[in-house]
């Protein structure tokens, strides 16, 4: 495993064969950042009804971890070959249920559409890190570079097409729009070959390695990791899926321009990301840490008392600058401590998800309960937490470093 950044780019461009299916995160990115956009395009906006916004991510939530348990349990009989257009194809019926679902009819339609793409995210998932494996497993940094890229373009394509759609008027077009390119993904999946058939004896290999990974993930390392991204997860989706409410309902803007804002929240949280990369490789992972809590936790708190669009903007920004350097820093984290598991990275994957969607929903009763001003609150006591979690995982990781027996020293004749 290649931890010299430079080595594991050179590898992940030397690759060619795996490109087609790294680009798969771009339609996890549009089928999980969906769901930011459309229940401001439902027109949620007018009555507040945030307990039923929060029920769709729970639907969500609970379709992402079926599919990536239906994944997990099929991967001896079916190749990523099959079972990534087999999500791609729960991806379109879910676009289809949620075009004929649209208000006034009865939410349970929604939830269980939403429950579909949540389905597909989890199967394609799998479907995607058991096809990289072997191709990327020393480049890991390079691939989480590129993931985190594809995924947020696929979450910013997503509310741009829904803005669009919302501004002709027909939000229904947004999701035949959507249904059309998760079909396409099917197409390229299904005549793709993979990089490499699942053979029994690789699929043994692979369980030997991910019982290794399960051993490792009942240190308390591992625990903080995990808690770290769902932390991570819960406030970047959080920020973002309340966001357009939060500017409606407080400044009543055109809700046109607030699912453009969040389009341009996701396309800085990317772009913070592809340009921070050096700055990160050369500066200290703690500075980055304090530097970005502290970024966030201003940036809310800014949010929260504006009253006027202009401020609450310049804190949208620095917000996202603040959110944008973690994920970096975490996959530097897993690059050392991890290696490459496809089983592993798939249930840190599920994990991501299931801190969006719930921390989502929990805000969604915060509103309904204190006001949308605490909303913009919950996620800066959140930076906070993410900062101490992560410095606990630093402390760990160097006590554990520290407690290993040192190799033993060998003599050669002459020695003393």
């Amino acid at each position: 495993m290649s931890t010299d950044p430079g080595a594991s780019s050179r590898i992940f461009f030397s690759k060619t064969k795996g490109r087609g299916w790294l680009s798969g995160f771009l339609l996890l990115g549009s089928l999980i950042g969906s769901t930011v956009s459309l229940p401001l395009a439902w027109d949620y906006h007018f009555e507040a009804q945030s307990h039923d916004v929060g029920l769709y991510f729970l639907g969500l939530n609970a379709g992402a971890v079926a599919g990536t348990a239906l994944a997990h349990a099929f991967r001896r009989t079916a190749s990523p070959r099959v079972l990534a257009p087999t999500g791609c194809v729960a991806a379109v019926l879910g676009w289809l249920v949620l075009a004929a679902a649209a208000p006034p009819a009865p939410a349970l339609y929604r939830v269980l559409g939403l429950g579909f793409l949540g389905f597909a995210a989890g199967v394609i998932g799998a479907s995607v890190f058991a096809a990289l494996d072997e191709i990327y497993r020393g480049a890991i940094r390079a691939v989480a570079g590129s993931a985190g890229v594809l995924f947020g373009c696929g979450a910013f394509l997503s509310a741009a097409v829904i803005a669009l759609t919302y501004a002709a008027g027909s939000e229904k077009t947004a999701s035949l729009i959507l249904a059309t390119f998760s079909l396409a993904y099917a197409i390229v999946f299904g005549f793709r070959p993979a990089p490499r058939d699942m053979r029994l004896p690789e699929i043994r290999e692979q369980d030997r390695r991910f019982a290794a990974s399960a051993r490792r993930s009942r240190t308390l390392g591992t625990f903080l990791f995990a808690t770290l991204i769902f932390l991570q997860s819960g406030l970047e989706w959080g920020v973002a899926v309340w966001l357009p409410f939060f500017f409606v309902r407080r400044f009543g803007i055109n809700p046109l321009w607030a699912i453009w804002t969040t389009a341009i929240y996701f396309l800085l949280l990317t772009f913070a990301r592809v340009s921070g990369r050096g700055m990160i490789a050369r500066t200290g992972h703690r500075k980055w840490l304090f530097t970005s809590a502290s970024a966030s936790v201003v940036g809310c708190i800014i949010l929260a008392e504006a009253s006027s669009p202009i401020p609450a903007w310049s804190a949208v920004c620095l917000v996202a600058l603040g959110f944008a350097p973690i994920y970096p820093l975490l996959a530097d984290t897993a690059n050392e401590l991890f290696g490459y598991t496809p089983a592993f990275y798939n249930g840190m994957f599920a994990v991501g998800i299931t801190g969006a969607m719930t921390t989502s929903c929990v805000l969604g009763f915060v509103e309904l309960a204190v006001g949308m001003r605490f909303v913009m609150l919950v996620p800066a006591a959140g930076s906070m937490a993410v900062l101490c979690v992560a410095l606990l995982s630093q402390l760990e990781a160097r006590l554990m470093a520290d407690s290993k027996p040192s190799p033993p020293r060998v003599f050669r004749a002459g020695q003393q």
